[in-house]
């Protein structure tokens, strides 16, 4: 650019160097750890599935899950899981099976009721994992925001693969999520993450002669007041188990501060964020959205000044909104 206009331009931007004396740097605020609250001592299970960032150009993301079985022995169980986000992500069907619907415990399904049904298999990697040999290991996409999984461990028949003894937490497998966002809707959200949910009503798991765990029972009088029929009534004990659901993000596909979109956050962008609000210089590369350092949704001085602050000063970076 001319000596003028470079010197118009570095003035600029030596006038926010002078305003930003007058800001207060915001300390981000400190990030609280994990809290759960308290579990009554009959707590059985634990299911946690962990959370993570995905890069944009990724075709898809493996969702681990982790198990820890406080109190019994784990020879199966069924996890039923749901997305939040259907605009993002979703449970593919890589193919469609006949396959057999197994039971996995005595109590909400009976074995002559086993029936051949037709599934949409998902993927799913137990290589190196806790349920790696298991006799029946399956997930089933209900529909692109639900997925069913179900494991079967065979013992007793001969080769024994084991059931899950107490212990953990361990590794159990993973499912797949596949990318359905394409590239040119991310980089116009500002909210690229999703929760996948355990679905508690539809999540059992079973010890490794079919007793349901975490599984209680009331017996109530029918013909009272003779109470010459009892019913026994079963329901799930909520304070059994502890579900932990999980978060993907996808990464930034640009970079908020990086207005020239060169790779980097330096005294480069500060010049070209200045060109754009003093001197109607062409907007930032990218997406828009770059130049809003501060996250307030529009683009002018206070992101100047954010901006030199965080580049000179070491005030905070750039908002991840």
């Amino acid at each position: 650019m001319g000596v003028n206009r470079l010197s118009m331009v570095l003035g600029a931007a030596l006038v926010a160097g002078v305003l930003l004396t007058l800001a207060v740097a915001a300390e981000p605020a400190p990030r609280p750890a994990g809290v759960h609250s308290a579990q009554s001592a009959a707590l059985k299970i634990v299911l946690t599935l962990d959370s993570a960032d995905v890069p944009v150009s990724a075709p898809g993301t493996w969702v681990p899950v982790y198990l820890q079985n406080i109190t019994d022995q784990v020879g199966g169980f069924e996890v039923s899981l749901l997305l939040e986000r259907p605009d993002l992500f979703k449970f593919p069907a890589d193919s469609t099976i006949e396959t057999t619907i197994v039971c996995i415990d005595q109590i909400d399904c009976n074995p002559a009721d086993t029936t051949i049904d037709t599934v949409a298999v998902s993927p799913v990697d137990t290589v190196g994992m806790a349920i790696h040999g298991w006799e029946f290991v399956q997930a089933r996409a209900l529909s692109p925001i639900n997925l069913k999984l179900a494991a079967l461990a065979n013992e007793p028949s001969p080769p024994a693969t084991p059931p899950l003894a107490t212990g953990g937490p361990r590794l159990l497998c993973k499912v797949y999520l596949e990318k359905v966002a394409p590239q040119s809707m991310l980089d116009t959200l500002q909210d690229r993450k999703t929760r996948i949910f355990i679905d508690h009503n539809s999540t059992s798991f079973s010890t490794p002669n079919g007793t349901t765990i975490g599984r209680l029972s009331d017996t109530n009088c029918v013909n009272p007041p003779s109470c010459t029929q009892i019913d026994t009534v079963f329901y799930t004990d909520t304070t059994a188990f502890l579900f932990v659901d999980g978060v993907r993000q996808f990464g930034p596909g640009c970079t908020r501060g990086d207005v020239n979109a060169n790779g980097t956050i330096n005294s480069a962008d500060i010049i070209y964020l200045v060109n754009f609000v003093f001197k109607g210089g062409p907007v930032p590369q990218c997406n828009p959205n770059t130049g809003d350092v501060n996250c307030n949704l529009v683009v002018n001085s206070a992101d100047i000044i954010y901006l030199v602050n965080y580049v000179f000063k070491g005030g905070p970076p750039p908002g991840n909104c």
